[in-house]
């Protein structure tokens, strides 16, 4: 008797890598204990990715990268 193999089983999809750093534009009023809240890491780990001399002294408009 012939046998027949069975197909292979369909490989299970593979989800996107999350990117290394996020970016968050700085709005009137943040603060960088509030964003790092926000994304759930150490302000910091905000302040220093970002050479932040002064973390009381951010702008709006500022652009933060945010480590994941």
């Amino acid at each position: 008797p012939l046998s027949v193999p069975e197909p292979a089983p369909e490989p299970e999809p593979v989800a996107p890598a999350e990117p290394a750093l996020r970016e968050y534009t700085v709005k009137k009023g943040d603060t960088l204990s509030h964003i790092g809240k926000v994304f759930g890491v150490n302000w910091r780990d905000i302040a220093s990715l970002n050479n932040v001399k002064n973390p009381d002294l951010i702008f709006p408009g500022q652009v933060f990268r945010i480590p994941n």
